[in-house]
């Protein structure tokens, strides 16, 4: 079966720089372009200068600064129509950084699941928007 591919851009915020390259590259094999940030505020510098719209942000739980949850939060304002793929190594998350129960984002755990970026990526952008 042919996976699902993409046209959209997804923003990649990720402090462990080999972490990033490599959903990079899974994210444009499955046909993604990527814009990538090491941490929270660049990611918000990033949006707020990009021209182009990403609609889809999959960012790293826990980082320093901006938690990917805050990250998140602050980025719907820019832009509501944003879907958000939370990744996490950790096998249980705090609450405070758990993802909404909206169906716009998810929640995967990165270490086991980054072959499957792609298709989660695809999942998150054609579930229905949040209410």
């Amino acid at each position: 079966m042919e996976p699902l591919r993409g046209r959209e851009t997804v923003l990649v915020v990720e402090d462990e720089a080999s972490v990033r390259m490599v959903a990079r590259q899974v994210l444009e094999r499955y046909g993604y372009a990527v814009l990538e940030a090491p941490n929270g505020d660049t990611a918000l510098r990033l949006a707020a200068s990009t021209t182009g719209r990403f609609t889809c942000l999959l960012t790293d739980v826990v980082m320093p600064g901006l938690s990917g949850r805050q990250l998140a939060e602050q980025l719907v304002q820019l832009r509501p129509d944003m879907k958000v793929l939370y990744a996490s190594a950790m096998r249980s998350m705090p609450s405070s950084s758990t993802a909404s129960s909206s169906p716009a984002s998810r929640t995967c755990r990165s270490l086991s699941l980054r072959r499957h970026w792609g298709e989660a990526c695809r999942q998150v952008l054609d579930s229905p928007p949040a209410a």
